[in-house]
């Protein structure tokens, strides 16, 4: 669908031989004629290996002038609804609003030193892209793959000024920095997105890094707002989190009626719309996602609910689709989610819907244990109650895991989280406890 005519390809990645199996793909691919290898060994038969570009002449080389406006990445999306779209992004899109996200967490103007622990194929990742951080004379750190200890590691080794990272990830650090000695190196800004933040995670970790937490809400589809370096720590209320105030050099955003895509009146709460220099140009191959997620005028929609308060702050309250229909009535997981990490004995949690022939769906939450004693479903309600949640939004089913699982783009796996609640090809797992299911009542 991308009718790609080149693409560099690693000749081995993690017993993965991604040049050799593109060079099959050639025939069955029109457009594509030359496949790039990289890497150690020896370049597959028929691909170029990128040594041998590296010793060309560049004497008659004439680099081109693109239009800015023209289509320079195609970004996929996380895949996390269905399958993944391919989102076209235009030089201007980020050399200039991503590159003004961050602009604005660089308050000295100095060249960043961004150590990123998502992977730049995210959204999230893709403000590490050459055009973005190049555009600041960036320095870019990246781990070979995501762990704990290689997290902390590079920290302290290389000293990046900007830490980036889901939520998640940097929950697996605090636990592991419990047992590590000396303060990390502080950086200008611990940036976090992909996922909710919680005022326990970003306390804690403000505290651990030593810096202000921004807290960062965007997608694929060009949608970008975060908290700014002198901002506290997002509160966390039933009102949702706090995204910022929108950037309009960034993205401008407006709340919008799911139906219609009217606009509505601040403090009311709807689906999340945006457009602005970070748009992206639109979708590959596909005009039917262009109808489906932009508006006649322009506004791309994100599938996100939230609200702008009087301030013009935004405040985030979950997903449309993630919405769980218990009898009728909508419970949002965000919402919930957001409560039960302040319980003492979570250290992280992730809410879902799963099928009940008397209900429709009832809501069941996945707990990461702070210590050696999980908390009980009975104590979760009763931590709930105590923060103000009606007894609907109570979770009826509790499964305790050893860590969430995480989709390639660093965002909890809910479809296997699912699996293993209701007994699917994903169930069975070293670690996780048996789920736990209340007495149902309607």
């Amino acid at each position: 669908r991308a009718e790609a005519v080149a693409v560099i390809a690693a000749t081995d990645h993690r017993g993965s031989r991604h040049a050799a199996d593109l060079r099959a793909l050639v025939p069955k691919v029109p457009s594509l004629r030359t496949v790039v290898a990289v890497g150690p060994g020896p370049a597959p038969e028929g691909t170029t290996p990128w040594t041998e570009l590296l010793r060309s002449d560049p004497g008659g080389f004439v680099p081109a002038r693109p239009d800015p406006d023209s289509a320079v990445r195609i970004l996929v999306s996380s895949g996390s609804e269905a399958e993944p779209k391919m989102v076209a992004y235009s030089h201007n899109a980020l050399a200039g609003g991503r590159g003004n996200f961050l602009a604005s967490l660089v308050p000295d103007g100095k060249p960043p030193r961004c150590l990123f622990l998502v992977p730049l194929a995210s959204a999230f990742g893709s403000n590490g892209t050459a055009v973005t951080l190049a555009r600041h004379g960036g320095t870019l750190v990246l781990l070979d793959h995501f762990s704990p200890d290689a997290a902390l590691a590079a920290v302290r080794e290389h000293r990046p000024t900007h830490v980036l990272g889901v939520p998640t990830a940097v929950r697996m650090m605090l636990e592991r920095l419990d047992t590590t000695d000396g303060a990390l190196p502080a950086p200008t800004a611990l940036v976090l997105g992909g996922a909710p933040l919680d005022e326990t995670t970003a306390r804690a970790a403000a505290e651990a890094f030593g810096c202000p937490v921004v807290n960062l809400y965007g997608s694929a589809d060009g949608v970008n707002c975060h908290t700014g370096l002198g901002s506290k720590v997002p509160p966390t209320s039933t009102s949702g989190t706090v995204a910022g105030r929108p950037d309009p050099r960034v993205a401008e955003i407006r709340i919008a009626a799911p139906e219609t895509h009217e606009p509505l009146p601040d403090g009311e709460i709807g689906e999340i719309v945006s457009r602005g220099p970070m748009t992206p140009l639109c979708y590959v191959g596909a005009p039917d996602l262009d109808a489906r997620y932009r508006t006649p005028d322009g506004w791309v929609r994100t599938g996100d609910l939230g609200r702008l308060d009087a301030d013009g702050v935004l405040h985030v309250v979950g997903r449309l689709k993630d919405i769980v229909i218990r009898g009728g009535a909508n419970i949002s997981p965000a919402e919930v989610e957001r409560e039960l990490r302040s319980h003492p004995e979570v250290r992280d949690a992730v809410c879902l819907g799963i099928p009940d022939p008397l209900m429709g769906e009832r809501l069941a939450v996945c707990v990461v244990a702070r210590g050696e004693e999980p908390p009980t479903l009975e104590a979760l309600g009763r931590h709930l109650a105590a923060a103000g949640l009606e007894r609907r939004k109570h979770p009826e089913r509790l499964l305790v895991v050893a860590e969430i699982p995480l989709t390639a783009a660093g965002k909890p796996d809910r479809a296997i989280l699912r699996e293993r609640l209701t007994g699917g090809p994903g169930a069975a797992r070293h670690g996780d406890s048996g789920a736990v299911p209340l007495a149902r009542t309607p």
